[in-house]
């Protein structure tokens, strides 16, 4: 999760250290005895990512792959990703009682 939360923050300002993690990071090696310090890595992320874009304008603009992105469009494309994987936490927690809401 570190990974992926670091990078457009980071790559608007055009910062170093994001690493390239890969499309399966948080999956590959997964070793649940590192969870406490990989749930660490993730806060620390998220400080830097904001960090980053603490004094950047929503329209502010940086070029990934060829292409202008504003970081309006970072911040909604996050929530529309956030908004996607609750759904799915949905629907594993919904599945073996059939609970639905809270």
């Amino acid at each position: 999760m570190a990974g992926t939360r670091c990078h457009p923050q980071r790559w608007i300002v055009g910062r170093t250290g994001a690493r390239d993690a890969g499309k399966d990071v948080d999956f590959d090696g997964i070793d649940p005895t590192g969870a406490e310090d990989e749930y660490d890595q993730l806060v620390d992320e998220q400080h830097l990512a904001d960090a980053a874009v603490v004094n950047a304008s929503l329209d502010d603009t940086f070029m990934h792959g060829g292409e202008t992105y504003a970081l309006r469009f970072v911040y909604l494309h996050m929530i529309g990703e956030y908004a996607r994987h609750n759904g799915h936490a949905d629907i594993v927690r919904e599945r073996p009682g059939g609970a639905t809401g809270f």
